[in-house]
Order: structure tokens, then sequence, then C-alpha cells
């Protein structure tokens, strides 16, 4: 994995590559409360795409968002630093959640995390 400091003229994602990346803020959402990532129309409509699959933040969990970010188009696509690249709603669940994200009997693979990680699904196996 490449770990890579975005500078003042930014980071250029080349066409057709995937970056992994954090988000500066740490979200975290308590056991009845869950947030949803989204990317900005304005990136989509140049071909970026902010989160591929990882755009839930699940009950219980705190950490530093990781994304997922592609670029569909032909043409490289340069993000800067402070760039609003995506969005975050939350919404409220009708009664907590039973077992929250990092709950002893659950896999949370990723409970936490303050750093971009690669994949750990082979956990699952």
């Amino acid at each position: 994995m490449i770990r890579t400091q975005i500078s003042d003229s930014g980071f250029v994602i080349g066409p057709h590559q995937l970056v992994l990346a954090n988000v500066i803020e740490i979200t975290g959402v308590d056991s009845k409360h869950v947030g949803r990532l989204e990317g900005k129309s304005s990136l989509a409509r140049i071909g970026l795409i902010i989160h591929a699959t990882a755009g839930f933040l699940d009950p219980g969990n705190k950490l530093r968002l990781t994304l997922e970010m592609v670029n569909l188009s032909p043409l490289p696509i340069r993000i800067y630093v402070g760039m609003k690249i995506a969005q975050i709603a939350f919404e409220e669940l009708d009664t907590p959640c039973e077992k929250p994200y990092g709950s002893k009997s659950l896999n949370s693979k990723y409970v936490g995390d303050l750093t971009v990680q690669a994949s750990k699904i082979w956990k699952n196996f």
C-alpha cells in the first residue's frame, strides 16, 4: 500500500485508478444512529466516485472514514486539501442497535480506524 500526503498542489488520481484515502475528521455515531457517506454530484459528473461500496457508518463506530475513490474518466482528476468531495447524512434508528459495530460477537474488522487500511476480507475465512 502506498501512503502519501496531499501537497498544496493536490493529488492526481489517474484515469481508471483506485485510491484509498481517509477524511480529516473523526466521525462517530452511537447505537441509535447511522451515517451515510455520499459523493458530490459535481465531481461525479467528471468521473470521480468517492466510495465504491463502503458508504455506511455503522451504529457504534467512530473512525476516520475511508474513501474508495475511483476515477472513471479517461482524464486525470486533481484533489486538493480541504476540497469538499463528500457529504454525510445521519439517520436515527427506530430502536437502538442491539449489537453495535465493535461488539465482541461481531467480526468488526475496521472499528476505530484512524488510518487507511487495506482490505481485511481474509478474516472472514
